[in-house]
């Protein structure tokens, strides 16, 4: 469940001043180079900050501090390191993630999913499946549903590898008893499969 909201800001006119404000009080010298404002095109300035040494450049006063707060956080090795998580790509992915399944939720309101699948059932995430549905799936099957057969259990999922960076280019496999049973590119063509059933 989503906390509730308390406050929300996005970048805008209205954000400006008091981004650069923030740098102020925090003791950095601000200013634009005088040769920007005879640019054909003024909106497009560098933002300047300074202090003890430090600069600072963007596009947008909000990004200027978005850069001090980042170095005032991290330091001067400010950098990526080597064993931090990729967290764009985390957030792309849960974002992939979150359209699959909300796919698959409008079939199942629909009911276009059970008249194609039958006993199917939508998951969020592997902790969502009871321990008698889900044991036994490999370690890179990432189910998204399942579906009871007769004689054995379908498990839906995104077949994951290290290489692979996000879930829209991850193989869409069924694993049954064991094995894959079937597969897809990707989720694209395992959506244009399910509505062509």
């Amino acid at each position: 469940m989503q906390p509730k909201r308390r406050l929300s800001i996005r970048i805008a006119g209205n954000t400006q001043n008091p981004a650069l404000n923030t740098l102020r009080e925090k003791g950095y010298r601000v200013w634009i180079e005088p040769d920007d404002l005879n640019e054909e095109e003024p909106e497009f300035l560098d933002w300047n900050a300074e202090k003890e040494g430090r600069y600072f450049s963007a596009t947008d006063p909000v990004e200027l501090l978005g850069l001090v707060a980042m170095q005032e956080c991290r330091g001067d090795d400010w950098q990526q390191k080597t064993d931090e998580p990729d967290i764009v790509c985390e957030v792309i992915e849960d974002c992939e993630k979150l359209e699959s399944i909300n796919a698959l939720f409008k079939l199942t309101a629909s009911g276009e999913l059970t008249q194609k699948m039958g006993d199917a059932h939508v998951i969020e995430n592997n902790n969502a499946m009871p321990d008698s549905i889900s044991k036994g799936l490999p370690d890179n099957l990432h189910a998204f549903m399942w579906v009871r057969q007769p004689h054995h259990i379908d498990y839906y999922g995104f077949e994951t590898q290290p290489e692979t960076l996000t879930w829209s280019n991850s193989r869409v496999v069924v694993y049954a008893d064991g094995i894959t049973v079937q597969s897809w590119i990707d989720f694209r063509a395992f959506l244009k499969w399910l509505h062509q059933q």
